[in-house]
Formats: structure tokens, sequence, C-alpha cells
């Protein structure tokens, strides 16, 4: 017997649970939309496998519209729906509805399902023929697996999509609780020969939660892949070391403020990264730092010398695992493969500084891994005879949003929101409140105070993030014109007059993501504006957003986004894959523009009019002069906003910043009589998408 095998964690309901969920029910009932999602996310936090608390959470952010949390809390409510056979069917049909018209497949998998490379390799060391990833795939939308032609048996159905999510509470746990004593079970039966691991975990980097389940697996039964061997160089990459560290110079240069507050604050130990999507050098040829058994990994703590193969500035250790069976080796590091291949990810090991090595240059580096969250390296550099020695990256005691870094160290857009907030504070009384909306570090919210505004509001509802805005604001007390309130709360839990005296006269806010709705913008901002948290003099920085978007063409983005694979007999179902993507547009050579960009959507905001949670419009497209195409595959799009008279664009800047591709479900004809693309653009309350005319 070959058994797909996968993971699944369980727990057992708490009367807690139960209560905060009647009482979450009953706020939805009455329409309290705020109050309710905030009990039933209390209640699946407190009983994660409560799995009526998951579909009642679905169902209410389907609601609201955030679908893609919807679909999240309904695959959840599927994966633990066993003892509740009633909650099971209806989180299924309500998952496979929404997947089917939306683009609700998470980015990783999507990869995973269409890097189809793991599932060759599996099908070389197994008696019959086996795709991993064709298989879950198929079964996470309710299709016969009867139709896949592949003798096997599935004894666990627990979908591909589950298994990501079982991912994420591990390391949300691992983070927030340093919780690792998390129990599982599984429905392995007796008399199985066969386990094949599904290519997801990180067997040496999620060795606690392999290993419980691997527990449970008879002994006599083969593990396929049956060892993991662990790989690692040096690299260089100016674009990966600024996704982490802070110049702090650069920003108390463009902010005027003392940064010295967030030095090593927002940093992390390490970061999964996909080494072909970034600009990067390697200084050092691969080599092996260990090899285990899969059913017997564990902590490691090892010290190897590399020899710098060249020149360059040395930003960490590049770590990847190789899986292995009968001397067949499965290489997660992707230097073998011709293309790149969009699932194989890698973990940067950062250096608590970038260091400069010469090609012959002799480094001790000591390799420290205890889990996902805690990896990190030591590296000894050997230099004319001296020892030089870069200590370990500690990292924050709770992981902070990824992006910060990356955002402070944006040069444009410091210099945007300080001009706006100057020019803004020109023309207002400076003694009336200002509210920062989303204030994260708190940078927008001393601006505004260095700006001449007497009354600040920092509304920010991480902990962590506030507790770092908090020291900035500490250490920067001499440039304040008044007093900044930090205020550690939800935007929709404030109100007047318990957090604001009285509306806000300006409200500063980036509550953006690579789509512009992607962040939350409209429910935080619509619900400010039910609370009458803004007057009709009420100023905003940014005061209106404006989306551009112009037709195009990249066999090479078409290639990262997976489409039109079909090799052999592994075939993806054209609603997985994703109808968006998002890269730099610029670092693929063979994108061809066939449009000028146009604004598709300008959207200025209202102290008394919340954004539209949804609208659409026709769209035409005019083929630009020069250009040669009879359709257009897919829709690039971007956007700009306005702080006073300074604008800012997401289309060329620094490396925080990414653009939107749409991937059509199919290709939109010229029209030849009027020379355009004709198309229709619709937003949701959590994206921009495009679609052809129906």
């Amino acid at each position: 017997v070959s058994v797909l095998y996968w993971f699944h964690s369980v727990r057992i309901m708490s009367s807690e649970a139960k209560q905060l969920w009647k009482a979450g029910q009953e706020a939805v009932r009455k329409g309290e939309m705020q109050e309710g999602l905030g009990l039933l996310q209390r209640a699946t936090q407190t009983d994660p496998g409560f799995a009526q608390g998951w579909l009642s959470l679905g169902i209410a952010m389907s609601k609201v519209g955030y679908h893609d949390k919807a679909a999240y809390c309904f695959a959840m409510a599927a994966a633990n729906s066993e003892d509740h056979e009633s909650v099971g069917p209806v989180a299924k049909t309500n998952l496979d509805a929404l997947c089917k018209q939306r683009d609700l497949w998470p980015s990783e998998l999507r990869s995973r399902m269409n890097d189809t490379s793991y599932g060759k390799w599996i099908n070389t060391l197994t008696p019959t023929r086996l795709d991993t990833t064709l298989t879950v795939m198929m079964e996470s939308v309710g299709t016969d697996s009867q139709m896949l032609k592949h003798k096997i048996d599935v004894v666990s159905t627990r979908s591909m999509i589950m298994q990501l999510i079982e991912q994420n509470v591990h390391a949300m746990n691992a983070a927030e609780d340093d919780d690792e004593d998390i129990s599982f079970t599984t429905e392995v039966p007796a008399n199985a020969t066969t386990i094949v691991l599904g290519y997801g975990l990180f067997p040496m980097l999620e060795r606690t939660l392999l290993q419980k389940c691997l527990s449970r697996v008879p002994e006599e039964a083969v593990v396929i892949p049956s060892k993991v061997i662990l790989r690692c160089c040096l690299i260089e990459s100016q674009e990966l070391w600024d996704l982490n560290h802070v110049d702090i110079n650069k920003l108390e240069r463009d902010s005027k403020i003392d940064a010295s507050s967030l030095q090593g604050r927002l940093v992390r130990p390490n970061r999964p990264v996909q080494r072909h999507l970034v600009k990067h050098n390697l200084l050092s040829e691969p080599i092996q730092l260990s090899e285990s058994e899969i059913r017997n990994t564990a902590a490691i703590n090892i010290k190897q010398t590399i020899v710098a193969s060249q020149n360059g500035t040395c930003s960490g250790l590049l770590v990847w695992e190789c899986l292995s069976h009968n001397d067949s080796i499965f290489d997660a590091g992707g230097f073998s493969d011709e293309k790149p291949i969009t699932h194989k990810w890698q973990y940067l090991l950062y250096s608590s500084n970038q260091f400069n090595v010469a090609k012959g240059d002799e480094l001790s580096v000591t390799v420290d891994i205890e889990d996902t969250l805690k990896s990190r390296a030591t590296f000894t550099l050997k230099d004319m005879g001296m020892e030089q020695t870069t200590s370990t990256v500690e990292g924050t005691e709770k992981l902070l949003p990824p992006y910060h870094a990356s955002m402070l160290n944006d040069t444009d857009r410091t210099i945007v929101y300080r001009d706006g907030l100057r020019h803004i504070a020109n023309s207002v009384n400076k003694g009336k409140p200002v509210m920062d909306l989303g204030s994260g570090t708190g940078l927008l919210s001393l601006m505004a105070s260095i700006s001449g505004f007497e009354d600040v509001y920092a509304v920010e509802r991480f902990e962590e993030m506030a507790n770092i805005a908090a020291d900035l604001l500490s250490s920067n007390q001499s440039k304040q014109s008044g007093k900044i309130h930090n205020i550690n709360k939800h935007s929709s839990s404030i109100a007047i007059p318990g957090d604001l005296p009285e509306p806000a006269s300006v409200l500063v806010h980036e509550i953006f993501g690579t789509d512009p709705l992607s962040e939350g913008l409209i429910p935080a901002f619509n619900s400010c504006v039910k609370a009458n948290l803004f007057s009709e003099s009420t100023v905003f920085c940014p005061s209106k957003f404006r989306v551009y978007a112009c037709a195009g063409a990249s066999d090479n983005l078409r290639r990262v986004a997976g489409c039109n694979v079909n090799e052999g007999e592994i075939m993806i179902p054209p609603f997985v894959t994703p109808r968006k993507l998002e890269q730099k547009i610029d670092d693929f050579q063979d994108v061809s523009f066939f449009t000028e960009p146009v604004v598709v959507w300008e959207q200025q905001l209202s102290h008394n009019t919340g954004i539209p949670t949804s609208g659409s419009r026709k769209l035409s497209l005019s083929l630009k002069d020069g250009a040669v195409a009879d359709s257009a595959p897919l829709i690039f799009y971007w956007f700009d906003f306005s702080c006073g008279e300074s604008v800012y664009s997401t289309r060329h800047s620094s490396n925080h910043w990414v653009q939107n591709i749409e991937i059509l479900p199919e290709a939109i004809p010229l029209n030849q009589s009027s020379k355009s693309f004709d198309l229709m653009m619709q937003w949701m309350v959590d994206r921009v998408m495009f679609l052809p005319l129906p």
C-alpha cells in the first residue's frame, strides 16, 4: 500500500470558546459585524480545533467582503470537522465555491502545485505512478480521486490547502506563544508500508512538527524521502539585506528624526527566500552541512569552513534542504535547473553586519538550527592572520510584519509624507488632533509632530509595533511640537471621546498593499467614517489614490504563474493558476506593453462617505503607436497616492514596492475597429481585478 500522508493538528473544544462563539453569532445576527468578527476570532484562537467556530467566522468574513480570510476559515472548519458531520460538507462547499469564483489559492500553494518537479522525483522512487501535488489538489476541490488514474490509497484526505494552513498555525504558535507542545493525530493504518511526505515542510527547519507526526508511523513502514541533507553557501544580496535592516543614516537624513532606537528592532534572524527572484551573487561553492535520517532529525550546531570563490559583500548564509532516497536527491536549491522552479525555497541566515570577502578567504561558520524561527549563523573571517567575528542576529522576540524595514528604507516614500505633512500644516489649525491610522513604528506620527501638529494620535493594533513606536517617540521628545498619544487598538475600536477628544483635523495613513486594497484600506477607513472620527474640514494624507493599468504580455511571467502546465498526466485545472502575480515588472526582460498606462480608477477620500466596497466599469485600452498585437493575456497595474502637493507612485520605486500582474482567464482580443482592448475592471473590499467583457 502506498500512502500519501499529511499532517493535522487537533484540539478539544473549550467551554470558553463556545461562549465566545455564541456571543459572536448573536452580534452578527444583530448586524454588529465588527463586534461579531472579534468574538468569533477570539473563539477560534481560544480553541483552534473548533470547527463550528471556524465555519461561523468564515460566513461572517464573507458577508463583509473578506473573501481570502473566509476561505481560510472554511478550510480550517473542514480540517477539524471529524466530530461535526454537519459542518464539513458546508465548509467544503463554501470553500469550493470561493476558490472557483475568485483568486483564493495562496501563492505558496499555487507555486507548489505548478512545480511538478517533486512529483516527478517521487514517481521515480515508487512502484506506482504517483504525483503528490495533483492528488491532493484535486481532492481539495472535491474531484473524484479515481479520475487521477493513480493506483494509490490516500489514507488522509487532508488537502494541500489544509497542510499550508497547519504550517502557518504552527509558525504563529511558535512565534507568539513559544508553544512547541502541539499535539497531532493521524489515520495511518497499522498495515501501511510506504509513507510519502508531501513537499512543503522543511524537515530540518520544521523538525518538531515533523517528528511528532512521524512518531505515529509504523516502524517497519518505508518513509519517502528517507533522508534530509542540509547544504549552504555564502550569498551577497543588497536587495535581501534591505528587506531586513533599516538604513538608520538614510532614514535620519530623509525624516530629520533620531532613528537610533530602531537599530536592530525590526530584523529577523532568517528569512525564507526564492533566490531566482532576487538579485544576488553566490560567494562560495555549495557545501554540505549535515545529513540526517528523516525519522531522526534534530537540532544542529555545526561548525564548517567555507572558502570564498569570489570577491563580494557577504549578507549571510543561504541554507537549503535536499531530500534523499536510495541515493537519489531532490535539491531545493535549484542549482541544476535550466529554468527557475517556482516552489523551491531556501533560507537566508543573516549576518549581523555585511562584510567584505575576497576570493580565497576562509570563513569559519557556525550554524545553529533549532527551528525555523530561531535558526542563525555566526561568521568568523580569517583575514591577514586576524580574526574578525560578526555576531549572530538575535532578531525580535516576536516576529513582526516582514515589510517594515524595506518600507523605512524607501526614501521617496518618506520624503513624500514629510513634504505632504509640512504642506498641510501650513493650511490647518495645528492645535487640533491628528490621527495616524496604522502607525507602525510611529514614523509618520513623529513627522507630523515635527511639522508643527501639537496633538497627534498614533493608532496601531499590533502590541509589539506599538512598543517600538513608543521607544522611537521617547527618543525624539525634544523634536516634537506637542504630545503624541500611542494607542494600541484596532481602528474599528477608536471612539470619541474615549480615544480622540474630537474629530481629527488630519488623517495620516498608509494602509496600502501592492494592490491598494489588499491591506484592508476600505474596512479601516469606512469604520472611521461610521464612528464619525472625521469632520467636514478633515484633511487626508494621502487624500486620494489612482490605479493605472495597461495591457501586455510576458512568457516568463506566465511561466512563473504556472499557466498552461500540461506535462503527460499532470494537468493543473485553469482556476488553480493564479489570477494575479506580485512581481517587479522591470525584472522580466521580455515584458511587452501594448498600451500606454491610463488611470482606470481614482478614489478621493471624504469625511462622510466611505469607499465603496465594490464597483466596476468598462475599459478600452488603446493600442499604442508601434505596438503589434492581436490579443493581450496580461494586465499590468499599480497605483499612486497624493500627500498634499506630493505624489508617490508604486511603479518605479525602491525595493519595497512591486507591481500587480493580472493573469486573464482568456486573452482579450484586439477590437480591430477601435484598435483597443475592451475589458471590465472591478474592485472588491480586498482587491482590484480585471476581466474580459461578458
